[in-house]
């Protein structure tokens, strides 16, 4: 707050220029603005039903595919390239994890499209409310999507479907699912970031190529004008990674301790990539003044306090699963 009083940045939205798309002279401003947002409202419950629906579905698969290979397109085509039942049976408990993932992905592409069309409609006055409006709309889905499968595998599959180790209950499997989820999504950044760099880089070479350019004489500002601009979406979609990351890391790496290490070592080269594409493939940020990180400090926070829920939750679950088992040890003991 000292900073930001220093800085000039308190209250900035009050004093904050209008966004280039704002147009002051609509009347129909509010009932437009109200109007896409109750829209919006409505489709952001419609996917985190899409997303329970599809999680159901995927396990549902998962178990036919795991109790009855012979029942399941999938299982029965792996058995027809030769793999044995048992062999079967283990692909289509990996595929449910692959499933799972390529569902978040998915969906996760369709709402941040969606997300900005509607919110581009609402008209806001400064990039502060812009920015906030759209934060709110893509995290409420994107992070629902991306760390639902892993709270029900982690709370709820041992009560609702059962878990297939009898001493560890879904932990190993919960394991499974948070490895395949944050080396896809670290695979998928790199490869968006590099595609990016590379599709930029031919272009600009492309255009000094052409008869009569001297690529000498090739300017600053000829290089800025070819190169993309930085838009809301993808500061959005900078944050939202490391959203996700941040969530996955605090809440179930009680699980497994090894992904705070791995999650230092993606990022490490993560964000050189990212600051070589903000400072050498994409145009120059127009400067413009913000008090912080604006909505999305709130959902840092909100993140905070479902971790805390999580490890607890973790924690007791576990206590009490290990009190059954050996319970259920001694009972047989004693019986036999």
């Amino acid at each position: 707050m000292q900073q930001s009083l220093v800085w000039g940045m308190r209250n900035y939205d009050s004093v904050a220029f209008e966004r280039a798309d704002y147009k002051a002279d609509d009347h129909t401003v509010e009932s437009r603005a109200a109007r896409y947002a109750t829209v919006g409202g409505g489709l952001i419950l419609m996917f985190c039903f899409m997303i329970g629906s599809g999680i159901a579905i995927i396990q549902a698969t998962r178990k036919i595919m795991m109790h009855h290979p012979n029942q399941n397109f999938i299982t029965i085509t792996v058995q027809e390239f030769g793999a044995t039942r048992d062999q079967a049976k283990k692909f289509g408990a990996q595929m449910g994890a692959i499933m799972i993932t390529a569902q978040i992905k998915t969906l996760d592409f369709i709402w941040s499209k969606l997300s900005v069309f509607i919110t581009d409609r609402e008209n806001h006055k400064t990039d502060a409310r812009y920015q906030a409006s759209l934060v709110f709309k893509t995290v409420i889905v994107k992070f629902f999507n991306a760390m639902y499968p892993f709270i029900y595998i982690a709370f709820a599959k041992q009560y609702v479907e059962g878990c297939k180790s009898e001493k560890y209950g879904c932990i190993p499997e919960l394991q499974i699912y948070i490895m395949t989820f944050f080396v896809t999504d670290i695979c998928t950044t790199f490869a968006t970031i590099v595609v990016g760099i590379v599709k930029t880089k031919k272009f600009v070479r492309d255009e000094m190529n052409k008869p009569g350019v001297d690529a000498a004489s090739y300017t600053y500002l000829q290089v800025q004008a070819k190169f993309e601009p930085f838009q809301s979406k993808d500061m959005i979609n900078d944050y939202m990674s490391l959203t996700v990351q941040f969530g996955i890391v605090t809440c179930f790496s009680v699980v497994l301790p090894s992904l705070t290490m791995l999650a230092l070592l993606t990022n490490l080269i993560k964000y050189r990539l990212i600051a070589y594409r903000q400072l050498c493939v994409m145009q120059r940020v127009y400067p413009t003044g913000s008090e912080g990180i604006g909505a999305w400090l709130d959902i840092f926070r909100g993140v905070c306090q479902l971790a805390m829920m999580c490890n607890a939750g973790l924690a007791i679950f576990g206590i009490i699963f290990q009190l059954g088992h050996w319970c259920q040890l001694l009972y047989n003991r004693w019986l036999i």
